[in-house]
């Protein structure tokens, strides 16, 4: 028996994970848990236990008492919420070590959208113009966001230098982002890089409805393959992150990193793109149990079958 803690299990993220690891490891015991009751994420899990919101100071020491009473195995966080407080832990404290994640090294990058930008920017790939003050702002309309929210949430389009300052004043923690014309050209690109250091990629076209994907399709370009590879081996990442980004002249044009699991993960375990899985899989040391046998590997590109995008 392998005991799985599942956050986030009242939304569809949390549902998802727990869908994948039903169907991938049979001998799985799934706790879940929720800072609400309130939804049906009783469905997904063996036993459901309510918990503080993760900003609660209570919220780190209740789950080190989670992992003492029910013999946790592994933690795989649904929220960047989660992963904010987790982040401020010292590298020895037993969440880390317990816990299916990016290194604390990268998540300090990518949690931040600033310090995204800034390591985008010292890596020379091609980006969108950003910055914090407002009186830098090179052209309307403009894009301003959070620089820790996740997803598209808290995401506004500004018009001019009034209602730039007015926001700033309103939200200091937040940036102005060059606004990216081309959005039937936005891509999801999900990244997984395992223990034996092979890159796979998978690129996704996609539509957006109310900052959540509804519509995707396989999409290939070498351009951005070659720019996901580069990321993952530049960051040394043994694991999963998602970068989002959209054709700008026929170059990609990267807008933001996410160091998690998005939420197109159980879509893309269908596809043959397992990516939760294999990053289970490695975290037990047990990479054997990888079978790629779904995707054809080029250089480092994936590619999903036909076969596999009609079971949708």
């Amino acid at each position: 028996m392998t005991n799985f803690l599942i956050s986030g299990i009242g939304a569809d993220l949390g549902q998802s994970i727990s869908k994948i690891i039903r169907s991938e490891f049979s001998n799985a015991k799934i706790i879940g848990i929720d800072s609400s009751d309130r939804h049906g994420g009783s469905f997904f899990c063996d036993e459901l236990i309510r918990c503080p919101n993760a900003v609660d100071k209570k919220y780190i020491p209740f789950i080190e008492n989670l992992f003492k009473q029910h013999s946790i195995d592994l933690f795989i966080p649904a929220t960047e919420f989660e992963l904010r407080e987790i982040v401020k832990l010292d590298e020895n404290h037993v969440l880390w070590k317990k816990t299916l994640s990016c290194s604390k090294k990268y998540l300090e990058i990518f949690l931040d959208k600033f310090s995204t930008f800034q390591f985008l920017e010292s890596s020379n790939i091609k980006m969108p113009w950003y910055t914090l003050d407002p009186k830098a702002i090179k052209q309307f309309p403009c894009i301003f966001k959070a620089r820790n929210s996740s997803g598209s949430r808290n995401i506004f389009k500004l018009n001019n230098q009034e209602e730039a300052l007015f926001f700033k004043k309103m939200f200091p923690d937040s940036l102005f982002q060059e606004l990216l014309k081309n959005d039937h050209q936005e891509f999801t690109c999900s990244v997984f890089r395992d223990s034996r250091k092979q890159t796979y990629v998978l690129q996704l076209v996609r539509k957006l409805t109310g900052g959540t994907t509804s519509w995707c399709q396989v999409e290939e370009h070498e351009s951005i393959e070659k720019i996901c590879v580069d990321i993952a081996e530049k960051i040394d990442l043994c694991g999963g992150i998602n970068i989002q980004l959209r054709m700008n002249d026929g170059q990609p044009m990267i807008f933001e990193i996410n160091p998690r699991f998005s939420s197109t993960v159980l879509m893309r375990h269908l596809m043959g793109f397992k990516d939760l899985a294999w990053s289970v899989n490695d975290f037990f040391n047990q990479p054997e149990k990888n079978n790629h046998s779904n995707v054809t590997v080029g250089t480092t590109a994936i590619k999903v079958s036909e076969t596999l995008l009609s079971q949708l």
